[in-house]
Parts: C-alpha cells; structure tokens; sequence
C-alpha cells in the first residue's frame, strides 16, 4: 500500500537538506561583529588571515581603529567551520517535527551607549592616562586641538561619540571615561595594554 505519510516526510527532508546544500555552497565569506576590546590583528588571528586582507576587505583606511558593532567581512578558515556548522545544525532540524521546524536567525550588532562602558573599568591606567595627558584635569582644553582629561583629538573624540552615543558637546567627566574606554579597548584590546608613557 502507498505509504503518503512516510512519502512526503522524505520529500520534505530531502528539500530542506537540497537548501542547505545550496546556502552552504554560496557562502564563501563569513561576517563577523566587532566586540569590545576587538582589535583587527586579533580578529585577523582568530580567522586565520592578515590585517591587510581584513583592511583591504573591509575598506579600513586606519587598521588602529575599528569601532564596536561593526560588520566586518572575512575570508579565513573560520568560514570552513562556520559552514561545517551549519550543515550539522540543518542535520539536526531534519530530525524534527515538520510542522515545528524553522529557522532563526540571531543578529550580533548591538547598540552600544554610554553605560555599555564603565566609568571606573580603566582603573589606575585610565587615571595614569589622565595624569599624563592633562594632571587629571577634565576641563582642560589648551586650544591646541586636543580635548579634555584624555586629550582626545577632535576627530578620535567624535568617532567615540559616534561609538558610545551621546554629543560631541558633552564634556562631563562620565563621557569623557566611556570614550576613552571605547578607545582603549577598540585600539589596544584593553587598557591593560595602553602604553604608560608617552602618547597613546
């Protein structure tokens, strides 16, 4: 006897599997979001690449900066795993009831504000940072072009604004620290990192 249950159960396993076949075969290239304390050299590590294939790549004019949340395209082995993944993931799905399969898809950009950064997450090396920079004076503004207790130039100042949110025009203590922890940690992965001397 005609079995159209067992029948159609194949029919659907067999289109799902004929689907990831063809996603996985398309995909080269895999994206990955930037995380704090993200720097270009670790990502290119991770994935088995050089900064200059990540910065050609990804159109990346300064390779020292690159800002949470960012979107960024690679060509690595990491793109083999990922799609080796995703085959066992589908392998998986295959075994479930037709009428509750589905697919989801998770998004890794997040918004990144403010309070994303501690005030007090550089501890002494922010302080050290500030010492240097201006004797921990956050209302300094020499008129040289660099700004506030970390002397930020103007155009690091707005792309960590950019980063953290808020305005351009707010000087107050709290937005100065979460700016220069998103440059700590977007430059140097961290302010473990941030030289003690000199300029930074």
């Amino acid at each position: 006897m005609f079995n159209l249950k067992a029948n159609l159960s194949t029919v659907l396993v067999t289109s799902i599997a004929a689907i990831s076949f063809s996603a996985v075969s398309a995909s080269a290239d895999t994206t990955y979001t930037v995380k704090s304390g993200d720097t270009l050299s670790k990502i290119a590590k991770n994935f088995n690449t050089s900064v200059d294939s990540l910065a050609q790549e990804n159109k990346i004019s300064n390779v020292n900066l690159i800002y949470t949340g960012d979107q960024l395209t690679v060509d690595g082995t990491e793109a083999t795993q990922t799609s080796t993944s995703s085959q066992s993931s589908q392998a998986a799905v295959e075994t479930t009831t037709p009428a509750t399969t589905s697919t989801t898809t998770s998004s890794a950009a997040t918004t990144t504000n403010v309070s994303s950064y501690s005030t007090t997450s550089g501890g002494s090396s922010a302080l050290l940072r500030r010492e240097i920079e201006s004797g921990n004076n956050y209302s300094t503004f020499t008129g040289n072009g660099y700004l506030g207790a970390y002397q930020f130039s103007a155009s690091t100042w707005a792309a960590g604004v950019a980063a953290v949110g808020g305005s351009t025009s707010d000087f107050s203590a709290a937005h100065q620290d979460a700016v220069a922890n998103w440059y700590a940690n977007s430059r140097y992965g961290g302010w473990q990192n941030v030289p003690t001397t000199g300029g930074w």
